[in-house]
């Protein structure tokens, strides 16, 4: 029986076709889109020439270029800013405008209505999403990439050949990365952080864990490790570390992945072990992966590891409408710098992905 999958409250609810409709009766034209965009860099019709300082008066917003009065260079309006290059305004618009309200909508059927490419509307969601990382700086967290593993089902130039795309996530974790994490050794289950945990689970992580149990936590992390090397570093008879390891599984310390690969569980009594993420930080940590992952499933079916982190980042921007409010993004697109494609192709998710706390928020019942 196939698991229900329930769409996220996305806010304001509105279908693409209405809202396509109210894109259109405002933006009728890739004229009224361009002008629109250049107004909002421009205040006032003066433009100084970085060449010889000079003023210029800008006439109308239709233009992409001026001459400077005294040195006579092209001025080009928009140069260097994110908007750089950009030959048809229209669907960069419309992507901001779909992102603002809250709306999902997939590449396939964006390129459909603004008739452009499949790649095309790809690249432009790409680039949005870095913008909007680009905020999440404060209040924000990290988490390791291995936690999203669910939503991984799509392939990238990073999966290895002939495997599942999950690979992708064990792949990553075998270069290390520049930083690779390391936790402390989950040894003494004594040690226990008095301040969370009561009484009652002292006694059942000290009856679930033996010291076979102990010896593997020690050797686990957020990265993945494989089967074999876990074994091999535990040094424990392969019948007792079977055993041992499937009982860290039945209670969630450790979390299999795909290709026989083990990283740390989630479950809240592993939070009394001294070095242990703490309960409220693995309950954040689930409620926004849990969230995330529903998400996914719900709009695009799945993702690649690949640009894990811009899908966070364009699933805070249709959530969070506290911070993403109506031309929120367009202003933080004028802000920006301008992205080449090669940035964007050559873009990999680290194993810490970015995410910010408001994603792991519950709501409040009303």
């Amino acid at each position: 029986m196939t698991k229900k999958v329930v769409k996220p409250n996305l806010q304001p609810i509105k279908t693409i076709a209405g809202l396509w409709a109210a894109f259109r009766s405002k933006y009728p034209n890739e004229e009224s889109s361009a002008v629109f965009i250049r107004s909002q860099f421009f205040c006032s019709s003066k433009i100084m020439c970085h060449d010889c300082t000079t003023e210029n008066r800008l006439s109308s917003f239709e233009q992409r270029f001026i001459k400077c009065g005294n040195c006579k260079r092209k001025i080009w309006l928009l140069g260097g800013t994110f908007f750089n290059r950009v030959r048809r305004f229209r669907p960069w618009l419309a992507a901001i405008w779909f992102i603002e309200e809250g709306v999902v909508i997939t590449a396939s059927e964006f390129a459909r209505l603004l008739k452009v490419a499949t790649s095309t509307a790809l690249m432009i969601f790409k680039k949005l999403s870095m913008v909007i990382e680009s905020r999440m700086e404060k209040k924000s967290e990290k988490i390791p990439s291995a936690h999203f593993s669910k939503t991984f089902y799509r392939r990238s130039r990073e999966t290895p050949a002939g495997r599942h795309p999950r690979e992708e996530e064990t792949a990553a974790a075998g270069r290390g990365g520049k930083n690779p994490r390391a936790r402390m050794p989950l040894i003494k289950v004594d040690c226990v952080n008095e301040r969370a945990a009561t009484e009652k689970e002292r006694k059942l992580v000290n009856s679930l864990i033996g010291k076979a149990e102990k010896q593997i936590l020690s050797l686990v992390s957020d990265n993945p490790v494989s089967f074999d090397r876990l074994c091999k570093q535990a040094n424990l008879p392969i019948n007792e570390f079977s055993a041992a390891l499937t009982n860290l599984e039945l209670f969630e310390f450790v979390r299999r992945l795909s290709g026989d690969q083990f990283v740390l569980g989630d479950s809240p009594y592993a939070s009394t072990v001294k070095g242990a993420p703490s309960r409220k930080l693995v309950e954040r940590r689930r409620s926004i992966t849990s969230r995330f992952v529903d998400f996914v499933r719900a709009n695009y079916r799945g993702i690649s590891r690949k640009y894990l982190q811009n899908y966070v980042a364009l699933f805070w921007a249709y959530v969070d409408k506290k911070m993403w409010a109506e031309d929120s993004l367009m202003s933080a697109c004028i802000g920006y710098r301008e992205i080449r494609d090669h940035e964007v192709i050559s873009f990999i998710t680290p194993l810490d992905v970015v995410s910010p706390r408001s994603l792991g928020a519950k709501k409040k019942a009303g």
